[in-house]
């Protein structure tokens, strides 16, 4: 528990300094972002200005004036009604736009930044006062009037110009009796805005190598820490495996290692000497106990081998299953066969294919209720002929089938491990099945036992 705690810490500390490095990177990366398109935005803002304060616009803007002023006077004097100076209105700002937009269209040419960037010029505040009246004509909160360009439709709109135009003069009256003189004054308020087509994209695109290098840094930390704790997760199973190993090996040699140590004591005794047969059974029991310590080691010196040797040979694989039934002794288990065709031959290895054979019985023996039937079943499917080996034991959990074939691991219940074994028996199946091209897998459900199938491949 208290190694799982350590990890878990190690995890969540890994993973917060993961995030704060990403925060960070995301930071620079924004802020970079933001500089470049204030970099760009203000470049594009000194190229256009030099059109929109040219004189020609300066001078539309201020023949606007005199405008307002006529159309406003021919209202006070009821020339026109309020409608029809709203609508005068609008047509003289239309045609301003038109003059506008031709004279952006002349330049055009010189100024491709044009084709990038919609401009809109509007009047938002006409404001008229006299002697006797004061008037807004147009403000913020009612319609504007566009004299350059037309509305912007984008979500983000830049300003790239504006002001007042404030007209302080006298108006003399029409009436040749009196020559009265009415002071005015007109103050217009107008902005100049823009919106860019592709700004995102230009953007992006001047910092492409700062993107690229924070992404390609960023994958590099994220694998990185990913390769750190699949290492650390791969130090723990292994240390877990030698623990497991050391453990299963020392129970697997205790036994013939105590029996060795009797039987050295019994040499001891005086009476067992001059005993001629307990002599005899003392070293043939020995002799057992010692071939016993033998197969320990050679099962495991045998994992160190990535391919078996295999001596292909022609065998007639119906009679060699009947044959290896016959000689195998279970005194625990009933073992029956189901075999067809009735002769079919393989190029394959009969000692190592049964080795394999020898390996998958004594497991089922080992896992399944003692007096219950183990059935192999051999079949011929296409190219291949099918070896099953059926049990009624305590059966495999779906997470535990992928590592049955891994080597010193071995199926437990819980965290025990009740069957002696050192965990290589299925993997060194897996190996010799792979050094005869052949394959090997299993199907299996918790308390309905297992089915290991060898595939061999009908040549």
């Amino acid at each position: 528990m208290k190694k799982n705690n350590q990890l878990r810490y190690l995890t969540i500390i890994c993973v917060a300094i993961l995030a704060g490095l990403i925060a960070i990177q995301y930071f620079l990366v924004s802020n970079t972002y933001n500089l470049k398109k204030e970099e760009y935005v203000k470049e594009v803002k000194d190229s256009v200005s030099i059109l929109v304060n040219a004189p020609q616009i300066d001078t539309l803007e201020l023949a606007f004036q005199d405008i307002v002023k006529d159309l406003k006077i021919q209202e006070l004097k009821d020339s026109i009604t309020s409608a029809e100076f709203h609508a005068l209105l609008k047509k003289k700002t239309d045609s301003i736009r038109n003059l506008t937009q031709a004279f952006l269209n002349l330049h055009r040419k010189d100024y491709p930044i044009l084709d990038e960037i919609n401009i809109r010029g509007k009047f938002n505040m006409i404001y008229f006062r006299n002697d006797t009246i004061s008037d807004t004509i147009i403000s913020i909160s009612n319609a504007s009037l566009i004299y350059i360009g037309k509305e912007l439709e984008s979500s983000e709109i830049f300003r790239l110009g504006g002001g007042s135009f404030l007209n302080n003069s006298d108006w003399i009256s029409d009436d040749y009796r009196t020559h009265t003189r009415e002071k005015y004054n007109i103050k217009i308020d107008h902005v100049i805005d823009f919106d860019i087509n592709n700004w995102k994209r230009e953007v992006l695109s001047r910092m492409a190598w700062i993107l690229i290098a924070a992404i390609v840094l960023l994958i590099s930390v994220v694998a990185l820490f990913f390769w750190m704790y699949r290492a650390m997760i791969k130090q723990r199973k292994i240390a877990e495996i030698k623990t497991d190993f050391a453990n299963n090996i020392t129970h697997e040699l205790k036994t013939p290692l105590t029996s060795l140590n009797l039987i050295v004591k019994s040499f001891q005794n005086e009476q067992l000497l001059q005993n001629p047969e307990m002599m005899e059974s003392l070293i043939q029991s020995m002799s057992r106990q010692n071939n016993r310590i033998q197969q320990i080691f050679d099962r495991i010196l045998e994992t160190t081998v990535d391919n078996p040797k295999v001596n292909w040979e022609n065998i007639e694989i119906v009679q060699f299953l009947k044959d290896h039934v016959k000689d195998y002794q279970s005194n625990t288990h009933d073992i029956g066969l189901e075999l067809e065709p009735k002769e079919l031959f393989l190029q394959t290895d009969s000692y190592q294919l049964g080795r394999v054979l020898q390996n998958i019985l004594q497991n089922a023996e080992k896992y399944s209720p003692e007096g219950s039937e183990i059935w192999i079943k051999g079949k011929e499917r296409q190219n291949e002929y099918w070896i099953e080996i059926h049990d009624l034991g305590r059966g495999i959990s779906p997470a535990e089938k992928k590592k049955i074939f891994e080597k010193f691991y071995r199926v437990s219940q819980g965290n025990l491990h009740d069957v002696k074994g050192l965990g290589l028996g299925l993997y060194l199946s897996k190996q010799i099945i792979e050094s005869l091209n052949g394959s090997i897998s299993v199907e299996s459900q918790i308390g309905k036992g297992s089915i290991f199938t060898l595939k061999l491949p009908i040549s």
